[in-house]
């Protein structure tokens, strides 16, 4: 069992983080130093389990840029095509609230058939930890730790992992709320400005640029056109 103190550190250095501005990759800095002794580990990753249960995104990751995986599929960049299959991967279970223990990727039966972002942490590290990180009494993600070496992690060290993941899930989870709901508020705002530059004049033709700039906020696209039938 780990003290109360190490516990509360984890969980003081995760909420340091939260005052700065957000970045996946550096949002774990400060919490990743502080659970080292807890649980050593090369890279560290957050993974936020969507609410239909059938895909996830990367809410961080701390690692050097050699072991930085996850760029184009990061929670806060709301993208549908940055949405990993859960289905798809090996640490599945670990979604339905099974925490795993990897003593080495190489020759774990779990994976023998890798995806290609499975075969990419297979190259580069050895050992791992997958832990469930819940809130509300719901598995609303997964806490990754994963070693350069192989036989890395005891169960000692698991049950340390599963701690520091029951500690911080409601607050991973209220930070995934938040930027949600930053998003709504911008999307709407995009939509009220929209009204205005439409209720500007009848001519689509002269406000159509300025439309383009205030629907591209509330929807992503490339080129955008308008045909009459």
């Amino acid at each position: 069992m780990e003290s109360p103190t190490d516990l509360v550190a984890s969980l003081a250095a995760l909420g340091r983080s939260m005052r700065e501005k957000f970045d996946p990759q550096r949002f774990l800095e400060q919490f990743s130093a502080t659970i080292q002794r807890l649980v050593p580990h090369d890279r560290l990753v957050v993974d936020h389990l969507d609410d239909d249960g059938r895909t996830f995104t990367v809410f961080a990751e701390h690692a050097a840029p050699a072991l930085t995986f996850h760029e184009e599929h990061y929670t806060t960049t709301f993208s549908p095509a940055g949405r990993y299959v859960v289905a798809d991967w090996a640490i599945r279970e670990t979604f339905a609230g099974q925490p795993m223990r990897i003593d080495d990727f190489q020759t774990d039966p779990r994976f023998a058939r890798p995806n290609t972002h499975e075969a990419r942490v297979k190259a580069a590290l050895r050992s791992g930890l997958v832990v469930p990180l819940a809130s509300g009494g719901r598995v609303i993600g997964a806490l990754v730790f994963t070693s350069l070496a192989a036989h890395a992690y005891t169960d000692a060290h698991l049950a340390a992992a599963r701690q520091v993941a029951d500690l911080v899930g409601p607050l991973i989870e209220s930070t995934v709320l938040l930027h949600r709901e930053r998003r709504r508020r911008r999307r709407l705002q995009a939509v009220q400005r929209l009204t205005r530059v439409l209720g500007a004049s009848l001519n689509v033709r002269e406000v159509f640029d300025r439309l383009a700039e205030e629907v591209r906020p509330v929807l992503d696209f490339d080129v955008m056109g308008v045909v009459l039938l």
